[in-house]
This record gives structure tokens, sequence and C-alpha cells, in this order.
């Protein structure tokens, strides 16, 4: 199966287009949100050090971001839809660093005349 990265600017709902993208295809999608909360929740020394830099009022640091979410795509059995991750080049050469690059990049774009209608 394709692994997918599926990314958009910040005002784009991403969640519904992802939700359907995986239904149609099986893909497991990984969010870097949901990806944080549960590691923050279970209380892993990943999630200390996130909710650290969160408790402090600061990013998450690119590194421990493409840390969590490496681990989560090496349990992924099929293919994986990332959510709007990597936002940047310098994600993105953290996460080809990690062994994950995506088959296949999607772009959302909402600004008038550049948008995507989904069938359905």
């Amino acid at each position: 199966m394709p692994n997918v990265a599926l990314i958009g600017g910040p005002v784009v709902d991403l969640s519904s287009p992802a939700s359907a993208l995986a239904d149609a295809t099986g893909l497991k999608v990984i969010s870097p949100g949901n990806v944080w909360r549960e590691h923050v929740q279970l209380r892993t020394p990943l999630g200390e050090q996130m909710a650290r830099h969160m408790q402090a009022g600061e990013l998450v640091p690119d590194e421990l971001t493409t840390k969590a979410i490496a681990d989560a795509l090496a349990n992924v059995d099929g293919g994986w839809l990332l959510c709007n991750y990597p936002r940047r080049i310098g994600q993105a050469e953290l996460l080809a660093q990690s062994g994950h690059v995506p088959d296949t990049v999607i772009e959302l774009d909402s600004r008038p005349g550049r948008g995507l209608t989904l069938p359905g």
C-alpha cells in the first residue's frame, strides 16, 4: 500500500478529506496532534519532553515531533496517510532521515480558484 502525506495551509480542514481518503484506500491516518496526545497521556519519555515544551508555551521541537511520528509510522501495517506533516522542509528532511518518505504528497489549497472538490 502507498504511503501518503496530506498537507494544506493553516485554514484548510484536512480531517474530512483524510478520513474519506483513508476509507477509500484502507490507509491508516496518522495525525501529529493525536500522536502528541497519546504520548503525553501515556506519560512516555517522549511525551514528558513534549509536555514540558507545551506547558512552557513553546512549540514542540521538530526533532521530538518527528521522532514521535516516525515511531507511529513504524507501527503501521500497510500504508499510512500522514495528515498535515511535514509542513516545512526541515521537517521533511527529518522524516526522510527517519526512513519514512511518502510515496505521494497531496496538497490541498483553499485559495480562490485553487480549491479541490471531492466527489461524494
